[in-house]
């Protein structure tokens, strides 16, 4: 008799990586200063595969159903054009969530390049006190450039996926069916199709 093989998903304790990874920010915050603190691992990335390994799992069986029905020109229900969209393009709500932060991003930047503006000056490059300043304002320019940029790549990756589906899934021709079955084939990562 086979032994039981455990669902993928229960391999991943996400749970107790979520723990682990707060956790670790709480104490990280707590040492922020002080002398001789290590940094903690922070499983960030782990957490964040996990999780889109777990929902592909839970999801699986389904978005191979529509991949067969999108081969075959049939229509799909409104819960699997929605798991369409999570599956390329994750969350939208997520996306939306995180648009109030732009505004903040958006000023933060202004204010930074208020702050460099007023270090500026003829002779910037021998006043050390100046130049240190510079240097952390870069710094957190350079964060601040980072979060809108993975921000926009994102919004890029929502509207690239919107015009490919247009409105409609179901109103798409046989052939972009066909290619969208075959976009989804290679997210699943399987050949059981």
């Amino acid at each position: 008799m086979p032994a039981f093989l455990p669902h993928p998903s229960m391999l991943r304790d996400i749970e107790g990586l979520i723990a682990e990874l707060c956790s670790n920010v709480t104490h990280l915050l707590n040492d922020l200063g002080s002398e001789g603190s290590a940094p903690r691992p922070l499983p960030v990335d782990r957490l964040r595969n996990w999780a889109r390994e777990s929902y592909q799992d839970l999801y699986r069986e389904k978005a191979l159903l529509v991949i067969r029905k999108l081969k075959l020109n049939e229509l799909l229900d409104p819960d699997e054009i929605r798991l369409v969209g999570e599956w390329m393009v994750g969350d939208l709500e997520i996306y939306h969530r995180v648009e109030d932060h732009v505004e903040m991003w958006k000023k933060d930047l202004r204010e930074v390049c208020q702050r460099l503006s007023d270090l500026s000056h003829g002779g910037v490059s021998t006043d050390a006190r100046s130049l240190l300043h510079i240097q952390a304002e870069a710094i957190e320019m350079d964060h601040l450039l980072k979060d809108l940029d993975r921000y926009h790549r994102t919004l890029d990756r929502v509207r690239r996926y919107r015009a490919f589906i247009g409105q409609d899934i179901n109103a798409m021709k046989r052939e972009e069916k066909v290619r969208l079955a075959d976009l989804l084939r290679a997210m699943v990562y399987s050949d059981e199709i």
